[in-house]
């Protein structure tokens, strides 16, 4: 809020501006010197009470007092038209940020159409009719003439509200756009526009001597350009120049709204104005409405996009937990195996280290004796007894044998330990190079458990298969799946395996720019009736608590969506099924056609 000498200064500035623009107006005052059918002060009162606050309506007063007193009238009168100048910036203030958010007026196509009202309509004629009544009173006006006088009066306050008022509040209130080359360019083109427009229309180029043509409606299209692409400040920039140019114009003599008299041809420029105005404004208001929609609606998608990413990967990890958990009497079983021959090894060690021990000790007094050069026949007896027990020759042949089948069981409960740690931790949420080998290794590794007793398992893979942009965590989880539903396939044939196995192939390739995995199974096929179902979440063949039916529809999701990849399959019901799973070499490789063979 502005106090003392800046408050003083600021209402002295808007007096000599409302001054200025007084006397501009009043020089086209024709059907009386104190009523002009242009009258910019009008808009300017407004605008300045819009955006610095009502405190400043000494202002409005002084300006207005000034203006009149020195054109026509006496005292009384110019504090009359003063008071009625200022009443309509004070009234249309108050009823604006009362009804149509203030100087955010223009934001919105509803609060225009207020402001076209409140303002535009209601304030003016505050004015007009106080100023009109105080002339006439005064008698330096006709009461016959009232009606006349006050229309354009009336006319001249409200084109001034729809055309100034806007164009000062959005170049005050409106952020600033980043100017680019190309938005300059277009800002340049469209003034050129309506320079030329205006001038043909207004101005008389090309057609001087036509000058009631009615080529009014070619004044439209640059000012739609600018409600659509330069928002509320372009077009009310925009409608303030094409006024002016028409104003300058028909004053001049030339444009389609020339009449008899000059009063009758600025009433009729202004009534066109102000309607132009009004559909400007309201159109630009609306596009900016559209495109503030469009962005909330991005920024609503994108904040949706990034839970259904997080939710998305909180389900992998959940299905990746479950499908861990699922294989962890497997996996126990997996680890206890070398685990139990590991521990009987070390107990064989534990044992004949004591008899490794008492055959040194008795080594060590076989040495100090013999040492004295007096070796009692009873220890040497004694060593010799402890040797035989000892049997060298074995603990030479199976001790090595202890050891080295230790280690390969330790070896073993290490590479499964990994495999589950690496299949179970997030990776990052980013796309990076991945070995598909390796990867499809761990996941056999892990799933090892739930094909070894019913399936001969036989890998592929191409050596020159070079590593694979990807979401390593996510992918993972789909080989885990397609391994596991192989296994699960093998054995609703096999059963347990005791009276043969199944097999499942595992193959990888490079075809062009694509990686091509297929994991095949000698399981019963996919019957053609729920081949077009299989990838539908929730959709599953498997019995109450070994499926949930998500694991291939989250398989599909992340080959297809977030690899830009492709999740087929290719199957004959009795003989097996094969599960393709095709990933671009490259993040930007173009999308293989979805093809589903059956």
């Amino acid at each position: 809020m502005m106090r003392g000498w800046r408050w003083f200064g600021a209402i002295l500035t808007l007096a000599a501006v409302y001054f200025v623009a007084g006397k501009l107006g009043l020089s086209l005052a024709f059907v009386h010197a104190s009523a002009t059918a242009v009258w910019p002060p009008s808009g300017i009162a407004i605008a300045a009470l819009l955006l610095w606050g009502r405190r400043l309506w000494p202002g409005i007063f002084l300006g207005a007092f000034l203006v009149n007193a020195t054109t026509a009238g006496s005292v009384a009168t110019s504090l009359g038209i003063a008071t009625g100048n200022t009443l309509e910036a004070v009234v249309a203030r108050a009823l604006l940020s009362r009804f149509a958010n203030g100087p955010a007026a223009f934001e919105h196509a509803a609060t225009i159409f207020k402001f076209v009202v409140l303002a535009g309509f209601l304030s003016t004629a505050v004015s007009a009719t106080i100023g009109v009544t105080t002339i006439s009173v005064g008698g330096f006006a006709d009461w016959q003439a009232y009606g006349s006088i006050w229309l354009t009066w009336w006319l001249g306050d409200l084109v001034s509200a729809l055309v100034v008022t806007p164009f000062l509040v959005t170049w005050k209130v409106s952020a600033f756009p980043r100017l680019t080359l190309k938005r300059g360019i277009e800002v340049l083109g469209l003034a050129a526009a309506i320079g030329f427009i205006g001038q043909t229309v207004f101005g008389g180029w090309w057609l001087s001597s036509a000058a009631h043509t009615p080529l009014s409606f070619l004044s439209l299209p640059p000012l739609l350009w600018a409600a659509f692409r330069l928002g509320q400040r372009g077009a009310a920039t925009a409608v303030a120049l094409m006024s002016l140019l028409a104003l300058l114009g028909t004053l001049r003599g030339f444009g389609p709204f020339v009449a008899a008299d000059s009063n009758t041809s600025l009433l009729l420029l202004q009534g066109f104005m102000g309607t132009i105005a009004v559909t400007v404004l309201v159109l630009a208001a609306a596009v900016a409405e559209r495109k503030r929609a469009e962005e909330a609606l991005q920024r609503s998608h994108d904040g949706l996009e990034r839970q259904v990413q997080l939710r998305t990967a909180e389900l992998l990890q959940a299905k990746k937990f479950e499908l861990i958990g699922q294989m962890a009497a497997g996996i126990a079983h997996e680890i206890n195996t070398p685990v139990q021959y590991v521990s009987s090894n070390v107990g064989f060690l534990q044992n004949i280290f004591g008899e490794l021990n008492r055959l040194l000790s008795g080594y060590g007094r076989l040495l100090a004796a013999a040492k004295r050069g007096a070796v009692p026949p009873a220890l040497v007896a004694e060593v010799e007894e402890l040797t035989k027990n000892a049997d060298l020759a074995y603990l030479q042949a199976e001790v090595p044998k202890a050891v080295a089948q230790s280690l390969e069981g330790v070896e073993r409960v290490a590479k499964i330990v990994r495999s589950v740690r690496e299949l179970s931790h997030p990776s990052a949420r980013k796309k990076t190079p991945l070995d598909l080998n390796r990867a499809l290794e761990r996941s056999l590794t892990v799933a090892q458990n739930e094909w070894r007793f019913i399936a001969e398992v036989a890998t592929e893979f191409d050596s020159t298969l070079p590593p694979v942009p990807c979401l390593e965590d996510e992918l993972s989880q789909v080989f885990l799946n397609v391994i596991l539903n192989a296994a699960h396939a093998v054995g609703e044939v096999v059963g347990d395996g005791s009276l043969g196995k199944g097999r499942i192939t595992i193959r990888s390739r490079r075809e062009g720019s694509w990686a091509e995995i297929r994991v095949s199974d000698t399981g019963p096929g996919i019957p053609p009736s729920i081949g077009a179902k299989i990838f539908e979440p929730f959709f599953t063949t498997k019995e109450v608590g070994k499926g949930t039916g998500q694991g291939l529809a989250l398989a599909r999701t992340i080959v297809v969506q977030q690899h830009g990849g492709t999740l087929t399959f290719e199957t004959v019901e009795g003989r097996g099924t094969t599960f393709i799973i095709r990933l671009p070499l490259h993040a930007a490789a173009e999308r293989a056609p979805a093809v589903i063979d059956s």
